[in-house]
């Protein structure tokens, strides 16, 4: 077992002149998140700690440190950043007893601050990058020469914010949480170091040689000098680029996943980098460094069981998740173990009971370890956990406009499933059953893997639209008159036709005033599509000119008693009296003006009594008529 490992005394030009003792550093990563405004990022720095307890000499963490930007190209010092401590979380160990035998507790210290730089300084094509430094490294560790002697380095690379006129938005690649872990002497060892970049860029993955930079255990953090480059550590005489961690698997990473695997035949405490490089279009524009220790214990050869992951109690290996749905995983419970449970080789932060519940696609291990003694941890074979790919389909239900409509057939694919809801009668919708209204139906199909899929469509049942509408108008040339229309649904569109005289054929009573006499024809539509019509004519008379006299005595000029305007009227009642009350003349309509005569005898010169009735309810027109002979 290597001793407790143990940080050197370490001073902070950031804080006071009282120095902290500080826990043992293991690691870190900076970082860089786009915000949404040309310039404005957050700016982050992970810090992992192994804390012990026990240690006397343990302290808090500092509260505040400082970061310093350089130009990539010239090596320009361009400003300084400082953060302050914002979080302190513990991390997950899959072995808690061995993590406790080895007085392991390691924790995530995250420092932050939201920054503006300036974009119109920040242009240069060669880009920029963020720097830390720190000395010195724990004096344990086995694979860096004079390792208590050696500074460490945090790393971040990123590209101009502006080029030519235009603002580039980019965030940094940011590391998966770090895990609290150890490797088992040669017992095969994989962990997690992937990133995730939010702008989608592409990334890659190497291991690189761990910087020891400038400082010293004199001058034990860096400052604002420009450096043209980092020394790196020296490796320990049987150590290299290519044989880090030695073993029958030399610490090895995935360009494409950042996956580690190891399988270590040394103990001991291991310092190792991992450079994450950000392409975008083929192109390099960033790139960030995480520095770690691991340390390799001698695990017991006794070995638990593999558990085994059932589900309703039945073994798997791979199951469906249904959508919209979760699963449980379950092993076996004992006071005895502890339970780690991973997903795609990580850690799940939270998962150490026998039972998981699983809303997400993937590949699932639980790791299972002694809870009294450390013994080797054991993992369970893999289960494939996949998302259902049966796709249930649920044609769209006609609208119906009234509820005496035909039952509708209900089509849905793949058949075998049940419908639901009101008015569902087998695979059918009646709406006589479902009445009016807005009703939702259901499909559930079951598949072979037991996930029930469900579709839902709605059933729009309308009531028949009722129009009250006049049964007509009369009105004279020139006027007008508003179409008093009203509809049982308020909520129908309207459409009125022919549109001439009308000032809005859209409004549900609009004004009209035609030329000539016209039927107007209304059409009302609901939201469901169901409609309704109905007519209104509108009779349009003109004035009647009277005149008081005519000569009858056919010289061809004003023989007969015309009256303009009269022929609007072909229901008029036309009466002409003589000065004793007898009708001499009377006409409905007035096709043939009067010429003068009574039972074909011309009348005798003189005054006459005229009534004349337009036969619509409008005024009766009375007055005194003069035949001229």
């Amino acid at each position: 077992m290597p001793k407790t490992l143990r940080l050197l005394f370490l001073s902070w030009l950031t804080l006071t002149s009282l120095s902290l003792r500080a826990n043992h550093l293991i690691g870190g990563e900076l970082g860089m998140t786009y915000l949404g405004k040309p310039g404005q990022f957050r700016v982050f720095m992970k810090q992992h700690w192994n804390e012990d307890p026990n240690d006397p000499t343990r302290t808090t963490n500092e509260s505040s440190l400082i970061v310093y930007v350089f130009s990539r190209r010239t090596n320009t010092y361009m400003e300084q950043i400082s953060l302050r401590q914002t979080r302190n979380q513990p991390l997950i160990y899959q072995n808690p007893a061995c993590a406790k035998a080895n007085k392991l507790q390691n924790v995530e210290v995250t420092y932050e601050a939201t920054y503006q730089f300036d974009v119109n300084l920040y242009n240069d094509p060669d880009g920029y990058y963020l720097v830390w430094e720190r000395c010195c490294r724990n004096s344990d560790l086995i694979n860096i020469a004079n390792a208590g002697q050696a500074g460490i380095v945090l790393y971040l690379q990123f590209p101009a914010m502006r080029s030519n006129g235009q603002d580039i938005v980019n965030s940094s690649p940011e590391f998966s949480t770090a895990p609290g872990t150890y490797a088992c002497l040669s017992q095969p060892f994989q962990l997690a170091f992937n990133a995730s970049d939010p702008d989608g860029d592409q990334l890659s993955y190497r291991l690189v040689t761990p910087w020891s930079g400038y400082t010293t255990q004199t001058t034990t953090t860096g400052d604002r000098t420009p450096r043209t480059s980092y020394p790196t550590i020296r490796w320990q005489t049987g150590f290299g680029d290519n044989n880090v961690i030695p073993g029958a698997v030399p610490l090895q990473i995935d360009a494409t996943t950042g996956i580690l695997n190891l399988s270590a035949n040394r103990t001991g405490l291991f310092a190792f980098a991992v450079e994450v490089t950000e392409r975008r279009n083929g192109q390099v524009i960033g790139l960030a460094r995480r520095e770690f220790y691991l340390l390799v214990v001698d695990c017991s050869k006794s070995t638990l069981e593999p558990p085994i992951i059932t589900r309703n109690n039945a073994p798997v290996q791979t199951v469906s998740l249904c959508p919209n749905d979760s699963l449980r995983l379950s092993v076996p419970t004992s006071a005895t173990w502890a339970y780690q449970w991973q997903r795609n080789g990580a850690n799940i932060p939270g998962a150490t009971s026998a039972t998981l519940n699983v809303r997400e696609t993937g590949l699932y291990t639980v790791i299972k370890s002694s809870t009294g003694t450390c013994i080797r941890d054991t993992m369970s074979k893999p289960v494939q956990v996949n998302q259902s790919s049966t796709t249930v389909v649920f044609d769209s239900i006609p609208s119906m406009c009234d509820p005496s409509s035909p039952a509708v057939a209900l089509k849905a694919s793949p058949a075998g499933g049940q419908f639901q809801g009101p008015g569902i009668s087998g695979t059918s919708f009646r709406p006589n059953a479902a009445g009016a209204g807005r009703h939702a139906i259901q499909y559930t199909f079951t598949d072979t893997s037991g996930c029930k899929i469900t579709q839902q469509r709605i059933a729009n049942v309308g009531q028949p639209i009722q129009l009250n509408v006049p049964g007509g108008y009369s009105i004279l040339a020139g006027s007008k008159v508003t179409l008093a229309v009203s509809a049982s649904n308020n909520q129908v569109r309207v459409q009125w036709s022919p549109p001439d005289g009308l000032n809005d054929i859209e409004l549900l009573q609009p004004e009209a005033s035609p030329q000539q006499s016209q039927t107007y024809t209304i059409r009302v539509t609901d939201p469901a599509g169901c409609t309704a019509t109905a007519s209104v004519p509108v009779r349009v008379f003109g004035q009647v000119s009277i005149p008081t006299a005519f000569t009858p005595n056919g010289d061809g000029l004003n023989d007969t008693w015309d009256l303009p305007g009269i022929g609007t009227y072909p229901n008029c009642e036309v009466t002409v009296y003589n000065r004793w009350g007898s009708v001499v003349f009377q006409s409905v309509g007035y096709a043939q003006p009067w010429d003068g005569r009574f039972r074909g005898v011309p009348v005798e010169a003189g005054a006459y009594a005229y009534q004349i009735r337009l036969g619509d309810d409008q005024n009766l027109y009375r007055g005194s008529l003069m035949v001229l002979r």
